[in-house]
C-alpha cells in the first residue's frame, strides 16, 4: 500500500529524459525544454552549482549547465530533482532541505573517495545513488512521526545503527522502502541496490563497489560529528577501500571535510 501511493514520474519528466537521450536534440533545444519549467531550472542550476560539480566559476545559464554536465549529468539530476518533487509535502520543507543537504555531502565524499580507487562505475551513477540514497526516510518519517522522532533520539542517546530500531519500529526500514520506490520509478539497478544496501553493505550482489563506496561515504558523515565510532563501522567496507587503521581514516575524514566545507563556501 506505501509504494502504490506514490506516484509515478510526470509524462512530462519522462518526455524530457527521451529528449535528452535522442542525439538529435541540440544542447539549444534540451535548453529550451528545460527552461519551460521554471521550478525545474532553478533546480537544475542548484545542483549543477553543487559541490559535487561546481567548477571555478558558477553555472549561470542553462546551456552552460547542459555543455558541462553532459546527458548522463543532466540525466542524474532531473532524476534527483524530480524525485524530491514528487514526494515534497510528505515531511516539512526544513527536514526535506536537511536529508538533501545530508546526501549532497554524502555525494562529494563518495567522489572523493572514488578518485583514490579505480572505478568500474561512472560519476554520474555515483552520484545519483548518493543523492538518492536516504530518499526511503521521507516515507518513513511521514508514516509515524512520533515513531521515527523516537528513534532518532534513542539512536542517538545509546549509539544503535539506525537501522536495528527501524526494524523494532513496526518493521519499517527505510533503505527497503526507499529501494521500493526507485524501482517503481524504474531507476537504474546500481540506485535501488545502493538504497537497499546502504546500511547493510555485504548485502549487495550485483554492484558492490558502488554500494561499499557509497555506505563508507555516508557513515563518514556521521563519523566526523562522533555520531557513531570507528568499531561501528563495517571494516570489510574499510578493507575495501584499503583503510588499515582509525588513524587512516581520520586522516581521510579531516581531508575530506577540509575540502567539503572549502567548497561550500
Amino acid at each position: 500500500d506505501i509504494i502504490e501511493n506514490i506516484p509515478v514520474l510526470p509524462e512530462s519528466i519522462q518526455k524530457l529524459k527521451e529528449r535528452i537521450e535522442d542525439p538529435e536534440y541540440t544542447i539549444e533545444e534540451i535548453s529550451d525544454l528545460i527552461l519551460k519549467d521554471t521550478a525545474l531550472t532553478a533546480d537544475i542550476l542548484m545542483m549543477a552549482n553543487s559541490p559535487f560539480y561546481r567548477k571555478s566559476t558558477q553555472f549561470t545559464s542553462m546551456e552552460d549547465c547542459v555543455k558541462v554536465l553532459g546527458t548522463a549529468g543532466l540525466q542524474s539530476i532531473l532524476m534527483v530533482t524530480s524525485s524530491y518533487r514528487l514526494l515534497a509535502g510528505k515531511v516539512s520543507q526544513e527536514r526535506l532541505q536537511s536529508l538533501i543537504k545530508h546526501s549532497e555531502e554524502t555525494a562529494y565524499y563518495a567522489r572523493e573517495l572514488t578518485k583514490k580507487k579505480s572505478s568500474q562505475y561512472k560519476l554520474e551513477e555515483i552520484y545519483l545513488a548518493s543523492l538518492l540514497h536516504d530518499i526511503g526516510k521521507v516515507i518513513v518519517e511521514e508514516l509515524n512521526t512520533d515513531i521515527y522522532s523516537k528513534i532518532q533520539k534513542t539512536m542517538a542517546l545509546h549509539e544503535i545503527p539506525i537501522e536495528v530500531l527501524e526494524d523494532l519500529a513496526e518493521g519499517i526500514n527505510h533503505a527497503q522502502i526507499g529501494s521500493m520506490i526507485a524501482e517503481k520509478w524504474n531507476y537504474p539497478a546500481i540506485v535501488c541496490e545502493v538504497i537497499r544496501c546502504h546500511h547493510n553493505p555485504r548485502e549487495a550482489q550485483s554492484s558492490p563497489e558502488a554500494v561499499f563506496n557509497i555506505y563508507l561515504a555516508n557513515t563518514i558523515t556521521y563519523y566526523q560529528r562522533n555520531e557513531i565510532t570507528f568499531e561501528n563501522i563495517d571494516h570489510n567496507a574499510l578493507e575495501f577501500l584499503n583503510i588499515q587503521s582509525q588513524e587512516e581514516l581520520d586522516q581521510i575524514v579531516t581531508e575530506l571535510s577540509l575540502q567539503y566545507n572549502n567548497s561550500i563556501n
